[in-house]
């Protein structure tokens, strides 16, 4: 259960991690490359949402625009919905 409720347009989400591939060059263990787009599912949208998608929606979305939201030893990834590129099917 989300104790976080977006407001004002925002969209409480997650991101779905994919898996890594295996490189041909040698890379730290820990390095991740990091991609101007990412799929995130929805868990909760503000009652005045005009977003189609519903919650446990999966999403892509410009990571740049994710915010991370830290309260109360907790963490939250929101976006404002116009951020939302499109719904993965």
């Amino acid at each position: 259960m989300n104790k976080f409720v977006p407001h004002n347009r925002y969209v409480l989400i997650e991101r779905v991690e994919k898996e890594q591939e295996k490189s041909q060059v040698l890379v730290p263990d820990d390095y991740i490359k990091e991609e101007p787009h990412g799929l995130y599912k929805i868990l909760s949208l503000p009652r005045d949402s005009q977003c189609p998608s519903g919650a446990g929606s999966l999403v892509a979305v410009e990571n740049s625009m994710v915010q991370e939201i830290n309260v109360t030893d907790d963490k939250y990834l929101v976006v404002l919905e116009n951020y939302i590129l499109g719904t993965i099917k």
